[in-house]
């Protein structure tokens, strides 16, 4: 037998044993769709960290996009799980039968951050409504600039609520939209020095790593600001690795959350016991676009 006859002899062994392989041992994967906060965080990768220390023959693949567009990824059959805190648009996704089994899993709150010299007074402000018309009246006026997210995401689905709240509608040269997730939106409210609506977390992460040295907590203090996140099966896709992931997410999330937020040295999210109140019904009530 010459080498040219052993060698496609070989090849067609590997490959045979590969098909084998492939067929008794199939590759095991999952796909999370996720609001960018808990990617930007860095909650999801320790969430990620700590269950492959479970499964690790898991292959676990995280698309990190606004809530919007996280649910609508789901809508397209393209992910299995989907991590959000956009309560009125997440209403939708389930009447639409999209999602199922849904579970509010952390809050924590949005803050309004801003130039260190607030030039529209926003920290005297006595609710967020006055926030709000503070810093329109202040843009108008051409003393600051608002960097939105524009983006559609839980984010910026609830700044949206609070200019309504605030019977405006903002727009012009001062009003900006930067179309990106939360990190890169603090980013370009640091480079332009302008007022920007965040979740508390995605902040103090990019504050401790001293990326946002010109944005400063300004305003926080109103219930309108609760940010809850919940964590959904995908109809149709309830594999059982997303099934095992999802209980495995459910029952360990306050653990997780206490040591995530020990490893930060700060509170980037709260377990949902913590809160003083029901959650379910701050939900309901932002999922019919009511503040």
């Amino acid at each position: 037998m010459n080498l040219h006859r052993i060698f496609i002899l070989f090849t067609v062994f590997t490959i045979v044993l590969g098909f084998i392989i492939y067929i008794a041992f199939p590759e095991r994967s999952l796909t999370i769709s996720t609001t960018t906060s808990l990617y930007a965080t860095g909650l999801l990768d320790y969430i990620q960290e700590r269950y492959g220390e479970l499964d690790p023959g898991l292959t676990i693949k995280i698309i990190p996009l606004g809530s919007g567009a996280a649910l609508e990824t789901a809508a397209r059959g393209d992910a299995d799980i989907v991590l959000a805190h956009a309560p009125n648009l997440e209403k939708e996704y389930i009447e639409r039968g999209v999602l199922k089994k849904g579970v509010i899993i952390a809050y924590n709150y949005f803050i309004v951050v801003g130039p260190k010299d607030d030039p529209a007074n926003i920290a005297e402000a006595e609710n967020i409504e006055e926030v709000f018309r503070r810093i329109y009246q202040a843009g108008e006026e051409g003393r600051a600039k608002f960097v939105s997210r524009g983006d559609m995401s839980g984010t910026h689905v609830r700044e949206l609520m609070l200019w309504e709240a605030a019977g405006l509608e903002p727009s012009g040269d001062w009003y900006i939209e930067s179309g990106s997730g939360m990190g890169e939106t603090l980013l370009l409210a640091n480079e332009l020095e302008a007022y920007t609506l965040s979740d508390i977390g995605t902040y103090i992460i990019f504050s401790n790593k001293g990326k946002i040295n010109s944005l400063t907590k300004l305003f926080e203090k109103d219930g309108k600001l609760l940010n809850i996140y919940s964590i959904y099966l995908v109809n149709g896709r309830e594999t059982e690795e997303a099934r095992k992931f999802y209980n495995y997410v459910i029952e360990n999330i306050s653990e997780l959350i206490r040591e995530f937020n020990e490893r930060e040295g700060a509170t980037i999210f709260y377990p949902v016991e913590t809160f003083e109140g029901d959650l379910k019904t701050f939900w309901d009530r932002f999922s019919t676009g009511e503040l």
